[in-house]
């Protein structure tokens, strides 16, 4: 219904046309309760005042398109916050979302780790098209939380990639800076209670929860880091959850790594996969690098159960197909800027042998006529 109102408008964004609208049925409502306002008691007339009035300023900063547009230009990382500024830049993506977007050969999801090493090519020279949901901080939750967004963008296949820091770390409490999750959070609720770490998530749940009730609290950050860069200098550092969270406690550690957390870890790739197969998506599970000097306790016996449990799931599932480390070009140390991300010279090598070996070649499979040209690539 709302596509053939878009045709009607001549219109191509979804959110566009639907921001229309619902202003559209705001002036309506509006001139509907001043014509009967006077039958009103004023009781009852100041309470729809207020909802109207409150409905009205969150659809202006919340479901209107040029309101992101501002924030993603406006707001910076050192601001708000490194998981929040990609948060606000997928939020300010998916309200550009076309009712008759092109067809997309490969959406990669995942962390800061896929945009270090994918996101600084040009695809279109090979004939594909690529896109990207990158979210800082990604863990394996994310995969259901923004499931969403990524299967709204109709691609053939998702890439994910995923490592024992990924899979084997503990979860963080930085789910509740998710999109709105509708009836999929008392699924998230209940599975979050299997946290082998006890009580990790139950804040995340409860600031979640509140959130789909009030999504002015869940973009809070958005508004504080303004109010901040307005008052400049000092003050936008202050109110910065960056500046907060290092003045209040240090940051999380990321171990243990454990082969307990990579299975709870594993319940929402799995779920995921799942999800897609039921929507005749493909999943592309590329088993990530980690840096050689960052060995920890528990490292390697964590990383054959990832691949153990990589391995099943793939076949488990045909619209899976996994690539194991050792069937790529191994990341040297001095490839890497920190633990997990790749130099662009070492991402540069990467890639290079990833889509010559398998990225293409399992393109050509899905399509055995497609022509996809190789030149060099960057």
């Amino acid at each position: 219904m709302l596509e053939t109102f878009a045709n009607i408008l001549g219109m191509e964004s979804v959110y566009w046309t639907r921001f229309v609208l619902t202003l559209a049925l705001m002036v309506l409502s509006g001139a509907f309760f001043i014509y009967i306002r006077g039958r009103l008691r004023p009781l009852v007339r100041k309470a729809l005042f207020a909802l109207y009035f409150l409905y009205l300023i969150r659809m202006l900063i919340l479901g209107n398109p040029l309101a992101w547009d501002f924030y993603n230009s406006y707001t910076d990382a050192e601001l708000v916050g490194h998981r929040q500024i990609s948060l606000i830049n997928v939020q300010t993506k998916e309200l550009q979302r076309e009712f008759k977007a092109p067809p997309l050969d490969i959406l990669m999801m995942g962390s800061s780790q896929i945009n270090a090493i994918f996101n600084n090519m040009d695809y279109t020279k090979f004939n594909i098209t690529v896109n990207f949901l990158i979210i800082n901080g990604f863990k394996p939750a994310d995969f259901m939380l923004f499931s969403d967004y990524a299967l709204a963008r109709k691609p053939t296949t998702i890439m994910i990639y995923l490592s024992q820091f990924d899979l084997g770390s503990v979860p963080h409490n930085v789910y509740e800076l998710t999109p709105a999750q509708g009836s999929f959070l008392f699924e998230f609720a209940r599975k979050s209670k299997l946290d082998p770490v006890s009580g990790r998530l139950e804040k995340s749940v409860r600031l979640l929860s509140i959130g789909e009730l009030l999504p002015e609290f869940k973009y809070s950050f958005v508004f504080k880091g303004i109010v901040g860069k307005a008052l400049g200098g000092e003050a936008a550092r202050i109110a910065s959850p960056m500046h907060q969270l290092n003045s209040k406690r240090r940051a999380p550690k990321v171990g243990p790594f454990e082969e307990r957390i990579v299975d709870f870890n594993m319940i929402f790739v799995e779920d995921f996969v799942k999800l897609c197969a039921e929507r005749g998506v493909k999943v592309l599970i590329v088993e990530g690098s980690i840096n050689p000097r960052s060995q920890m306790p528990n490292w390697n016996r964590v990383e054959r159960h990832v691949k153990k449990r990589l391995s099943a799931l793939a076949k488990n599932y045909e619209n899976a197909r996994f690539i194991p480390s050792e069937r790529q070009y191994r990341l040297k140390a001095h490839e890497f800027l920190d633990n997990v991300h790749a130099a662009n010279h070492g991402a540069s090598t990467y890639k290079a042998y990833l889509f010559g070996d398998h990225i293409f070649p399992y393109l050509k499979e899905l399509d055995p006529g497609r022509k996809i040209t190789m030149p060099g690539i960057d």
